[in-house]
């Protein structure tokens, strides 16, 4: 366990937790590039991203001056600002970040399950459990009152075991009287401010690119700044399991029968992917991705008339796409080069690794 900084009464409660308090470099990190991301209200079209529907998502979004058309032109500039502001830097797009990206323009999942939504709400079965296990005493006196901020948000698989954790971590303070908990499943309460009064930041299981906005560079520089800027402080940082499955790169992709590492827009990423990716990198260029508009538009306007309506648009945009297209060969022997890859350094440096792959 890495120095944290804390007594010894929260170091040792919260041993099964990542506890760290790294030197990570100097520098900030960098913020994506600035980009008109569409926002979750763009073109809700109803339903899931692998029907029709898809299409008419992509329609509203596309369709800027709303007179119920989509030319080439607005076609292919969303899909630059898309890549504007889902390109982390590094000139091309996992299929991890197309799928983040894509899930900000399609509708909120419901609640009560799935990969994008999340449940907040422990069994009380679960909890009466928990509370039975807990220790009555933290093993040595805190030196001053402590206070921990609990993020319990994913961006990418929602695990049903994080509203327990969450609490778990409130309970043991609130029974030991070693801190007192605040729990939140808004990454916008990371912020430089609200950080202050804190000790510590609890990561419960957070997936995916938990931190950021795709619709807002500005907000996801500031994020990652102030969690850095937490932790380079001197304060705390806590992690358990899938916090560690966050900001790196697929390399093998489940199947498309489970697709969706990221919800709606994780069977659409996969199909732009396989569309598009002419160098097989499993990554999209911005010139791939450019072209990848320019072809589906060809597709969807069939009579070349310069515009097509959504009625034509929607079913023609999901046709184009290549059903069930190929992820990869599977563990053995993945299509391309493996992308499990920083996706934000500095914090796969602080948290100190991240998952390479999941067993079935």
């Amino acid at each position: 366990m890495a120095r944290t900084g804390w007594s010894s009464p929260l170091a040792t409660a919260l041993c099964a937790a990542t506890l760290l308090t790294v030197g990570v470099g100097a520098q900030p990190p960098a913020a994506p590039p600035q980009g008109a991301g569409q926002g979750p209200g763009a073109g809700r079209g109803g339903g899931g991203g692998r029907g029709g529907a898809a299409g008419g998502v992509i329609f509203g979004a596309a369709d800027a001056d709303k007179d119920g058309s989509v030319t080439r032109a607005e076609l292919k500039g969303t899909f630059d600002k898309w890549f504007s502001a889902w390109d982390g830097g590094t000139g091309a797009l996992t299929q991890d970040q197309l799928a983040v990206g894509l899930n900000g323009i399609f509708p909120a999942a419901p609640a009560g399950g799935g990969r994008g939504a999340q449940n907040q709400t422990p069994k009380p079965e679960d909890v009466a459990a928990m509370m039975a296990a807990l220790p009555d005493k933290a093993p040595a006196t805190p030196a001053r009152p402590r206070k921990v901020l609990v993020l319990a948000k994913s961006q990418g698989f929602v695990h049903s075991s994080i509203p327990l954790a969450a609490k778990t971590v409130e309970a043991m303070g609130d029974k030991t009287k070693a801190w007192a908990t605040t729990i939140t499943y808004d990454s916008a309460d990371i912020t430089t401010d609200n950080l202050k009064q804190y000790d510590a930041v609890f990561l419960a299981s957070t997936t995916g690119t938990f931190l950021d906005d795709p619709a807002d560079a500005a907000a996801t520089a500031a994020r990652r700044k102030a969690l850095l800027d937490f932790v380079r402080g001197g304060k705390g940082l806590a992690g358990i399991h899938a916090a560690s499955d966050s900001y790196h790169g697929n390399p093998n992709p489940p199947a498309p029968a489970a697709a969706g590492r990221g919800g709606q827009g994780g069977g659409l990423a996969t199909q732009f992917i396989a569309a598009g990716d002419t160098n097989a990198d499993q990554k999209l260029s911005k010139d791939e991705f450019s072209g990848l508009a320019d072809m589906l538009y060809d597709k969807v306007d069939t009579e070349k008339a310069g515009k097509v309506a959504q009625a034509e648009f929607a079913p023609r945009f999901v046709a184009a796409l290549p059903a069930g297209a190929g992820r990869g060969a599977g563990p053995a022997g993945p299509a391309g080069p493996q992308v499990n890859e920083a996706l934000w350094p500095e914090f796969n440096t602080m948290i100190g690794g991240f998952f390479k792959f999941h067993w079935n």
